[in-house]
């Protein structure tokens, strides 16, 4: 199975948190429950997911300090400017997940690095570390700016999807942790990378992203949460019928 930094589709939640947190001691991690696929989950919490980030010092603002930010903030948005949310050398994940409480695994996760400074990457280099990993990619595309994208997309039987195949567009994964996910039965594993050159020198990676989707394993795994989920209820309401018809006493009239 294909992973990222170890974390790979299929793989526990209690797995998965604990690979993410070796990978770097200073990663913190906390459920998502902002974000998911919607389901009906008959009253269950479902796990659906997990960020990994750098754990940041508490530091004790005032208020005119925290409106003094905000006001930085709105300024920042009104002008487009670009804004670093990471800082050199962090890393920050998602992790996303899905299964009936307590079993829920792995459907996609997607790791974002920006590299410290004095250890500069080059964007060739990455690439090749990438191939040397992954492959010969099924699409490389060159986004402008500098920018690569590179992807290793395979049918669900494990087959590599070619230029020819009518899925070579469909079957598209999402490298960064903050896009979402899109699953369907027509698609295998999908490993997509995103680098980002520095302004200054396009040949030098800013960011680094990486991801790696189950797509029709992940379909799979929400219809049968889903099902799962119905028949627990079902069984829960003709549990409740049957204990009350043992003991109900019967109305007063």
């Amino acid at each position: 199975m294909v992973d990222v930094v170890g974390v790979q589709p299929g793989m526990s939640w209690d797995d998965a948190t604990a690979t993410v947190m070796c990978s770097n001691p200073l990663l913190v991690v906390s459920p998502e429950n902002g974000r998911g696929f919607s389901i009906q989950s008959y009253g269950q919490k479902i796990r659906q997911g997990f960020n990994a980030t750098i754990a940041k010092p508490q530091v004790e603002r005032t208020g005119r300090q925290i409106m003094a930010e905000m006001q930085r903030d709105a300024m920042a948005r009104g002008m487009n400017a670009r804004r670093e949310d990471l800082q050199p050398g962090e890393v920050k994940w998602f992790v996303g997940t899905m299964g009936v409480p307590g079993d829920e695994r792995v459907l996609s996760a997607a790791r974002k690095e920006r590299p410290a400074d004095g250890q500069d990457m080059t964007v060739q280099a990455v690439e090749k570390a990438l191939i040397g990993k992954y492959g010969e990619p099924t699409q490389r595309q060159d986004a402008g700016d500098g920018r690569l994208l590179v992807t290793w997309a395979y049918d669900p039987l494990g087959r590599r999807i070619g230029e020819t195949s009518p899925l070579y567009r469909k079957c598209m994964g999402a490298a960064d942790p903050d896009a979402g996910v899109n699953l369907t039965p027509d698609c295998g594993i999908v490993v997509s990378a995103d680098l980002r050159p520095k302004r200054d020198n396009k040949a030098l990676v800013e960011y680094m992203m990486v991801g790696v989707v189950d797509m029709g394993g992940g379909y799979k795994r929400i219809a049968a949460t889903e099902q799962a989920l119905r028949q627990a209820d079902q069984q829960r309401r003709a549990g409740e019928v049957e204990r009350a018809s043992k003991n109900a006493k019967g109305p007063t009239l």
